[in-house]
Formats: structure tokens, sequence, C-alpha cells
């Protein structure tokens, strides 16, 4: 007897559902009133500014509008932040370590001058400089624009025409954010206590004026920029020897986990492991020198302790428990491929802004030497105008080769541990040169596909989250650099890192998503354990005569499912016998692949028994086709991502829309673009700066949406179709009542009356919603709601939807469950029977037997129930887990039968009954000449 087995692991962030959302709950967009009245929106009107999200997660984007003003007036934007870290914060050294040389006759007994170049400046070094304790350290940027002709400024469209910078940078007052004039240049701004959020004031005000002006301002704004998520945790870390700092996200896990480190600035900088947690992933921010009872200098490091952090990481009982990841930027870069190469739990390492050439540190492991680092001195430093030091290239790179005796072999790391490696073309420590000879030695090794390399234009050293202000130079306690004799390690200096603002910003937006879909595959998708710990199915069968089993034609005999079911162990997954049972599996990120591990076991096992597998297979299950791309959408209200099939098209456009679950939900769209579609994933309430729940459904939104899909050059611009499932039924079909380009319409368990909502048009009540009594919904035994629609879905209903007086040419396919707990197939009779009564034949409906509420595209797993965090219902409260009804084999033969028709559906009435489409055929249609 034989056992097959599948296990699926949870999706990204699979937990944040259930307790709190895997961000700060983002406002809608705020306005602050100008300092005379009421805000107006056009010119004669007061003046006024906004921010949309004003509160959010720091690396959110903040969408900046201004107007009430003159037609074509300069008006300059001004940002200010005060760091709050404490009532006082401590600058080691600081201002102290700093002079311009005509003013050293000022100071007495400052230390050994060391003179670098024909730099106007000096740079001092000193072993006991004081510290300075400075009160609220302030930072600035400001950007001239000019109105357009309805006296406003939007700085995602306008161009900056001085100031801290110019051109069209919708970030450009957060990235270039910088010392007040009257501070000290080269502080550095980060975030010592990431609980507190950041807050920066911007100000508009009518002219063109200097940074750091104290002109009165017309209005303005603050912006509260969050760096921990609601719900995530951070909690101390003290064990053996290990000292740093843990980032929990919201729920119990498991998560996958990471180390972070910075480079030679030593002591703990923990901002980027709360902004990681807030986006899924546990962080270890860890202390490794100049912290604590930690070494004082980076001399010699001992790969012991990284590997004791590496183990009391993993005996979280939050975390994937086989593997981590590392981050590291700078001088940490050299520690973490050894931390790859030497020990095996570290199976992914970002390394930014840094060299496998190992440089200044002795790294020891059991007490043996690994690698004794390149020892670098003032020799080979230079200075910039400002007395900023950095390495002259020319000394880095004839040094640097493939064959290094100092750089680390990354090359034999385990098969299954993988390196991002990232750094700014305009990197004052060449970076990006050390990024280049690390693949070159990869590929020299046969292991070319191991090292992901990013080289970022114009960014310089330091590249944070976004959208963290752009750092060119910085004051720096600790240098791996020593004097010419090497007696004295220099300390307390300015350094420069180089790039440029905006272009650092760009590489911020994009090593950001890429750092965290690199963890999450490698850490947490690659985990054997954890694709045996999410969600499982199994079916029990006897081989045949052959001693094979074929699932195509061989009878299961139990399990979770019985008879003849080919696609039985991917409808019937199902969260694991210790999960919590309402978990609902569906894929956030697209472009991850669903990884099945399916098991063959001896003997008859229960769900999710933990027996030698006696052979397995892996399956790779995409929702993208190759050449999908996909394209986030923030065109004025309309918030969403468009996916695209590969070509130029013109494809059928839709709009893709789900129920009452909130965000966005955008694997159906990848799906319909992976099969000729060009479909947007739109997001109409929970996500973003959109409104927060359904009361209030504005149908122009909807309208909004379809002109901005019609308006993409690969859709056909004359016509769109649209699907929808639950509560947002009632938009689709509103949509195709009102809507005149909307000419076809899947509902799925479609609502087709107003529920709940009061709906809207063109300023106008549309429909105001109804909803269930709170006595017509009951609980089953194991405590999941449902309750009957029945007495909703008739044609006295007054919200009832009248899609009668939808276009002859717009078409209505309705399909529905007969198990659906919710009882909608009561919507297809009276559906009927009024398009009938009004002499329309332009619709079709489907009652599938056996299948519940959620019907979704093959081989998606049957949701008998699920945890639903909206619940359209002012008798029902939030948060509560539904019952949806449906059978596994019936449900995936709809699935099939639906999937397909749809497509059908769509194909023939969005492009085969266009117009504009016909003659785009026969305007390409081949010419035919004959030979004469």
């Amino acid at each position: 007897m034989v056992l097959l087995h599948a296990r699926k692991s949870l999706q990204s962030g699979w937990l944040f559902r259930l307790t709190a959302p895997p961000r700060v709950r983002q406002r809608q967009g705020v306005g602050v009133r100008g300092m005379a009245g009421v805000a107006g929106q056009g010119p004669g009107s007061d003046p006024w500014i906004t921010a949309t999200p004003r509160v959010c997660l720091h690396d959110v984007p903040t969408a900046l509008r201004a107007g009430g003003l003159a037609p074509h007036a300069p008006v300059t934007l001004s940002a200010s932040l005060t760091d709050e870290n404490g009532k006082q914060v401590s600058a080691e050294a600081g201002p102290l370590v700093w002079f311009a040389a005509s003013l050293l006759s000022l100071f007495d007994n400052v230390g050994q001058i060391v003179e670098i170049g024909r730099a106007p400046r000096v740079v001092v070094v000193t072993r006991h400089a004081p510290r300075l304790l400075v009160s609220l350290l302030q930072f600035v940027s400001h950007a001239h624009y000019r109105t357009d002709d309805r006296g406003s400024v939007d700085v995602r469209t306008a161009a900056a025409v001085g100031g801290s910078y110019t051109g069209v940078f919708s970030s450009g007052l957060l990235t270039t954010l910088a010392p007040a004039p009257h501070e000290f240049p080269f502080l550095r701004l980060y975030r010592r206590d990431p609980h507190l959020p950041w807050k920066v004031t911007v100000r508009l005000r009518d002219g063109h004026h200097p940074l750091a002006t104290h002109a009165q301002a017309l209005a303005e704004v603050e912006l509260e920029r969050h760096l921990m998520a609601q719900g995530v945790r951070r909690v101390a870390v003290r064990e053996g020897r290990v000292r740093g700092a843990l980032y929990l996200p919201p729920g119990d896990g498991p998560f996958p986990a990471v180390i972070d480190m910075f480079g030679s600035a030593g002591g703990l900088m923990e901002f980027r492991s709360a902004m990681m947690a807030s986006r899924g992933i546990a962080s270890l921010a860890l202390a490794y020198f100049a912290y604590d009872d930690l070494p004082k200098t980076t001399d010699v490091f001992e790969l012991d302790y990284f590997e004791e952090a590496v183990e009391a990481l993993l005996g979280r009982a939050e975390v994937v428990p086989d593997r981590c990841g590392v981050v590291a930027v700078s001088k940490a870069v050299d520690v973490a491929c050894c931390m790859a190469t030497w020990l095996p739990k570290v199976k992914a390492v970002v390394c930014i802004s840094g060299s496998p050439i190992a440089v200044d540190s002795v790294i020891t492991h059991r007490g043996h030497t690994l690698v004794e680092g390149v020892k670098l001195n003032l020799s080979i430093m230079t200075a910039d105008k400002n007395g900023c030091l950095y390495p002259q290239r020319k000394f880095l790179t004839q040094e640097g080769h493939v064959d290094h005796p100092k750089f680390i072999p990354i090359e034999q790391a385990d098969d299954d541990t993988f390196f991002l490696m990232a750094a700014g073309a305009n990197d004052a420590w060449s970076s990006d040169f050390f990024v280049h000879l690390t693949q070159e030695r990869m590929e020299s090794k046969g292991r070319g596909a191991w090292v992901e390399a990013v080289e970022y234009p114009g960014a310089g050293h330091i590249i944070e989250p976004p959208y963290g202000p752009h750092i060119r130079h910085s004051y720096h306690r600790h240098l791996p650099v020593t004097s010419e004799d090497g007696s004295d390690k220099v300390e307390g200096v300015p350094l420069l890192w180089g790039g440029n603002a905006e272009d650092t910003c760009r590489a911020q937006e994009d090593l950001w998503p890429r750092m965290t879909a690199f963890f999450t595959r490698h850490v947490r998708d690659n985990s054997r354990w954890y694709r045996q710990h999410g969600f499982c199915s199994c079916a029990h069968y006897v081989t045949d005569g052959a001693g094979g089993v074929d699932v195509r034609v061989a009878e299961s005999v139990g399990g979770s499912y019985e008879g003849v079911f080919p696609a039985g162990l991917l409808t019937t997954l199902v969260p694991a016998p210790h999960e919590l049972s309402s978990l609902r599996l569906y894929r956030r990120d697209t472009t991850l692949p669903w990884k099945i591990q399916v098991s063959v076991l001896d003997g008859h096992h229960l769900l999710g028994a933990k027996a030698e597998a006696t052979a397995e297979v892996e399956l790779e299950r995409h929702l993208m086709a190759s050449g999908v791309r996909r394209v986030p959408v923030r065109e004025g209200r309309v918030r969403g991502v468009l996916y695209l099939p590969p070509g130029d098209g013109p494809f059928p456009g839709v709009i893709d829309m789900f129920g009452s679950i909130g965000g966005i939900m955008e694997f159906r769209s990848a799906m319909l673009a992976s099969r000729g579609f060009a479909s947007l994933a739109l997001a109409f309430f929970g996500y973003d700066d959109l409104p927060t729940d359904t009361h209030n459904i504005d149908l122009d939104y909807f309208e909004e949406a379809v002109e901005v899909l019609l308006a993409v050059p690969e859709v056909i611009p004359d016509r769109c179709g649209a699907v929808a499932i639950s509560k947002s039924g009632d938009i689709l079909l509103s949509m195709a009542t009102l809507i005149p380009a909307v000419k076809a319409v899947v509902g799925i368990s479609c609502c087709t009356f107003v529920y709940h909502s009061r709906m809207t048009y063109k300023g106008k009540l549309f429909r105001q919603g109804t909803e269930m009594k709170k006595q017509a919904i009951a609980q089953t035994e194991r405590g999941t709601l449902f309750g009957s629609m029945k007495d909703l879905f008739t044609n006295d209903n007054p919200a009832m939807i009248p899609v009668e007086e939808a276009d002859h040419d717009t078409h209505f396919l309705l399909a529905v469950g007969d198990d659906d707990a919710w009882q909608f197939k009561h919507s297809l009779p009276t559906f009927r029977e009024r398009m009938l009564s009004h002499d329309k034949h332009n619709f079709e409906t489907i009652l599938y037997p056996g299948t519940g509420h959620i019907i979704e595209p093959p081989y998606g797993p049957l949701i008998s129930q699920s945890f639903q965090r909206h619940i359209p219902s002012d008798g029902v409260d939030r948060g509560m887990v539904m019952e949806w009804g449906g059978q596994p084999q019936p449900t995936c033969a709809a699935q099939e039968d639906l999937w397909h028709r749809m497509r059908t559906f769509l194909t023939n009435h969005v492009m085969e009954e266009s117009p504009w489409y016909q003659q785009h055929l026969a305007r390409h249609a081949p010419r035919h000449t004959s030979k004469l």
C-alpha cells in the first residue's frame, strides 16, 4: 500500500490577515488648510497642500499636491525634520574632528593633523576626541516649482526648477533631506529608535526661497512615516555572547529569518530590521563590534560569534528553523561571505556595497584562521573639496583580481546557497568593481548561476530602504584604515560615499523589493522544513499488478478524497493539522511559483504524517507565463496592478475585482494575462489611500479605471470586460449598466442587488444597499458563519440593479454553485426573469452542482471556509470565519469549465465584436497580389 502526500508552502505574510495588517493603516490623503481659511481646489481659493498617504510605512511613496495659488506663479515646497531620538543626541567626536584650514589656529591641542593631497581641507586623526552632546538636530530640503494653469503643483508630474533638486522627482523632498545650514554638515540621518516615526513637515511658500528660510508659509502638512508596522515586535537579544535586537512580524509565523549587519559604523543599527519585519521577515539586527561588551575594533572577528547568532535566531519558535539569510553592508560583506561559505544554515546573502575580498580583519573559526584581510592605509586615500576621505579607485582595482589570495571562496558554499550583490556605479569606494569581480570569479568556477549582480547607475555607496535620504558623505567613527606607518587606526573622519539623490532613490526602490523577494524565495520557499509545514493533502491508493499507481485512472480508497480524481492532491490542499484551519491559500506575489512536494509513503498514513518518503517529486506551478509584464497602476484615484501579455497587442482588456476581502488580489489577473488578456487587478477599498470600508461606493472611480485601462497602447481601446466575485458583483453589474465601454461581465457568486453600500454615480444616488438581517446569519458546528440570502434575491428589492438598462451589445455571464453556503443560487432565477421580462437575451447563467461560493481558476484548492477581515454588514463584527461550502471534485470540475467558458466569452464580446478591432484586422490583413 502507498500514500501520496502533497504539501504546499504558505504565502508571504500569510497570518497578517488574522491579526494585524502588514503595514501601518494608511489614512486617505490628508490636506492641511492654508493659514487664512478653508482649503480650496483651484485658483481663487485659499492655498492648500495635501499628502497621500500622510501616515504610512517609510517604504511607501507619498504624493504631494498644492493649490489655491495664482497660475504660473513661483512657489517653494520645503521639508524639515527634527531628529528627536531623545532629548539629547550624542555625536561622538562630531564637529571637533573636522576643521577648515583657516580655522585651525583657533583651537589648541587638536591632535595629529594629516594632509590629504591638495584638498583645501584637512583631516584630524585622534583617538581621544571628546563627545559632544547636542540637542535636536534639523534636516531640511526644498524645491522651487511653478504652478500650472490651475494654480496648483503635483510633484508626481511637475518639474522642479531649482532647490535641492531639479526635474520631476516625486520623492525628492524626502531623498534630499540634509543637515540644515547651521548644523554640522556631515551628520547622518537614521533612526536609532524605530518605534518613533519620522515626522516631516512640508511647507508651501510663495516665491522661490533659499534653504531653511523663515518666510511665512501659506500652508503646511506633517508626514508621519513609520519604520515599524502595527504589531511588529522588538525583542532585545542577549544570549551567550550574542548582542542585538530581533524584530518579528505580527503573528506566530513561521517567518523567513535574516541576520542584518551594517558596516564599520559599529554599534547597533535597527531601522532596516524593523522595516523588514514590517514586510514579513524576522530580522535580527546584529551588533558585532563597538557595542556593549563586544570587541571595540574590527581587527579580529570570530565566525563562532556569528554562528551563535544564527543558532539563536533559528531557535525562535516564530521562524523557519532550518535556514536563514544575511544582509550586509560595506565592511560587513566579508563577514557575510564567510558565513555563507562556512556556516551551512546560511542560504541567502545580500551584499550591498561591499567586497568578498576580506579587508582589515582576521577572521577565525573554531580557533583556526580562515582569512586575513587586506590592510588599507592612508597612502591610498584622497579627499574631495569638502575634506571627505575616499580611496583612490586605481589602488583598489590594480590589486583586485579573481584569484586574489584574500578572496573569500564563496564558490565553496553549498549548492543551495545564493548571493545577491548590489552596488552603485558612482560608489566612491568602488564597490561596483568588486561586484563585477565576484561575478567573474563565480563564472570562472562554474557557479555563475548562484550570483545575481546588480549595478545601479548614479547611486553611491549607501543604498538604504526607500525613501531614506541620500547620504553622499557623513562623519564616521570607525574606519578599517590605518595611518601610513600602520601604528594607528583612523577614527572620527568625514567620508565620501558618492552618488546622486535621484539615482540613489531609484536604486532604493528597486533593491528593497528585490531583496525581500530574494529572501522569501531562498530562505522560506526553498526550505524543506517549510514546504512540509503549511498546506497538505493525502490520498490512499493500492498499487496495481505492476506495482505502480496512475492517479489518472486509479481510485483513491481514503485520505483527502476517494475515487478517481487526477487533480485531487491539488484541489484538496488544506492547512496542516497543526495550523489554523481557516487559513486561505492564495499567492500574493504572483512572480513566485507554487512549489508542491509530492511524496510516496509506504502504507496508509494520516494527513500530515512524518513517515519517511520512499520517493518524491516537486511540482512548480507558475501563475505568470514567461514574458507577462506586471505594471503597478497609480493614476488619479485609481489603484491597482495591470498585467500585460507578451507582445504589443492589441489585447482585450479586463477589469478584475474580488469581493469584501479588501486590498488587492492579483493572481487571477496574472493568469488571465498568461492567456492573452490585459487584466487590471483593481483595488477599491482597504488598500493604499482608498477608503477603508465599503459603506460608500463611488462608481465614477470604476469609470476612471476603465478609462485608464483603455488608454494603455497595448489594449483594444473601444471596449473592455470585467470579472468579479461575491460583494464586488454589485459593482460589476452596475458598471455594465452605466458605463458604455463595459461590454462583457463575468459574475461569480455575484450580488445582483447592491449589498450594504450606498452607491453613487456622477454625484447622484444610484442605489441604497440593503443587507441580511442579523437573525438570518447562523453558525455551523465548527463555528463558521453562514446564512441564506434567498429573501433578498427578489425583483421587488429596491436595491436590485437595473441590468436590463444596459446596452444591447453588453453581455452577461453569471456562474453560481448550488452548494453555496450563502444561497447565491437564488440570484439566477430572478436575474433571468428580469432580463426576459424586458426581452433581453444577452446573458448566460450557469449553476454548478456540488460547488460552493468561491470558484477560482483551476487548479486552486477548494476554499470551503476562510477568515474574512471585512464583512459588509452592520450586524456582524469584523473579522469572522466564513463558511463557503462546496465539495472538492465538483469544485474542480466547475473551475475547469468556468475558466475556459469565461475566456471564450471575453474573447468573443471584447475582442471579436469590437468595431475598432475588426478595422485593425482589416488594416493589417496581408495583401495578395497576382503574378503576371
